[in-house]
């Protein structure tokens, strides 16, 4: 047996061996190339928005790369935003605060306290300014979800009040 290896194959054989050995790595290339066009196929169709194609599939989508290969965006960015927001401030005197307290507030004099924050970040990203501006941003989100939530209120009452003191505005802040 040990020197059944060392016998030389006739040409007959050594050709059906090779062609044997071509056939089998033709057929791997060709089954790879498929099974690539198919994942990418699949892949293309499972990020689209919702089309004809992508209904019928959606079964063998889900099926595929909805379970073994699902994609979302969280890497780039988690939650977008997808609106502006500001946060208009008005600083009142203690007699603007009485005459609020009856008649509303005032239609002028307010400040957007949001916008410096974004143009000083974007003129040195490696300040906190764009922190204090997406924290700002989650307490408006907050407020706005749940309007009760004293620690959002809270934080936006120092924030404002932390603008009309920098600004040497009257410090009343409602």
């Amino acid at each position: 047996m040990k020197h059944m290896s060392s016998i030389p194959l006739s040409w007959k054989q050594r050709d059906a061996r090779k062609a044997v050995h071509m056939w089998v790595v033709n057929v791997v290339r060709i089954v790879t190339v498929l099974w690539l066009v198919a994942h990418f196929t699949l892949t293309v169709l499972y990020v689209f928005p919702i089309n004809p194609a992508k209904d019928t599939l959606q079964p063998l989508i889900d099926a595929t790369i909805g379970t073994y290969f699902p994609q979302n965006w969280m890497l780039f960015a988690p939650n977008p935003v997808s609106r502006d927001s500001e946060l208009l401030v008005r600083p009142l005197s203690d007699n603007e605060y009485s005459i609020a307290l009856t008649k509303g507030l005032p239609s002028d004099g307010w400040y957007d306290i949001l916008s410096p924050l974004w143009e000083k970040n974007q003129s040195n990203r490696f300040s906190t300014y764009g922190r204090l501006a997406r924290l700002a941003l989650k307490n408006i989100k907050a407020y706005f979800n749940n309007p009760d939530n004293d620690q959002s209120v809270q934080f936006m009452v120092e924030l404002a009040s932390a603008f009309c003191k920098i600004s040497g505005e009257v410090t009343t802040v409602m």
